[in-house]
């Protein structure tokens, strides 16, 4: 119950995707691609709207990548990708891999 692919099939663009669930909720995706072509936007099929933060990139200029990132959390959007009710665009570095850890958005009566 704790794993899940997302994009599994993508031949073409050779990009991967999974997420790992644990018992409380918490989520984090991560994408590979297995190529030299630069993806933006790539839509990533997800289950839950929300926020999804980066937390590691392959490509951030600490590895002596491109720094081809995603800077800024992403909300889901709504639309179906791949059978799920969500996505994430998300910018993908050629031979990129990274890891986004999903954020639930919180209501105003939350505290």
């Amino acid at each position: 119950d704790g794993f899940e692919w997302l994009v599994v099939d993508d031949s073409n663009q050779s990009v991967f995707a999974i997420e790992r669930k644990d018992v409380k909720g918490n989520s984090l995706i991560a994408i590979m691609n297995f190529t030299e072509n630069k993806h933006q936007g790539y839509m990533i099929p997800v289950n839950q709207s929300g926020n999804y933060k980066e937390i590691l990139n392959s490509d951030t200029d600490i590895y002596t990548g491109g720094n081809f990132i995603n800077k800024r959390v992403i909300k889901a959007k709504k639309g179906s990708v791949l059978n799920k009710e969500y996505y994430i665009p998300v910018n993908i570095a050629p031979f990129g891999s990274m890891i986004f850890e999903y954020r639930p958005t919180k209501s105003k009566n939350d505290k």
